[in-house]
């Protein structure tokens, strides 16, 4: 049988730029980062915490997540993180 080449892509949403951002870009993710959740929008203090996107609200978060995947679709080359 032919074999299935599997593609995972992970991405991270979420409003905290170390407990959310900074993990997910430690893991190889995408970051999408959504301020002004609990702690209101935050201030990037490390290159770490640089989020691969900003979403201004969870929906466009959703988009952005479903534009990747098209790309992944389209290619094997992803967008750069």
């Amino acid at each position: 049988p032919a074999e299935t080449e599997l593609h995972v892509v992970v991405v991270v949403v979420g409003d905290d730029l170390v407990k959310d951002i900074e993990i997910g870009n430690s893991i190889g993710a995408y970051t999408i980062y959504v301020p002004g959740g609990y702690k209101g929008s935050q201030v990037q203090e490390r290159e770490s915490q640089k989020p691969w996107k900003v979403a201004n609200r969870f929906a466009d978060a959703v988009a952005l997540t479903a534009s990747l995947l098209e790309e992944e679709d389209r290619s094997t080359a992803l967008p750069q993180r």
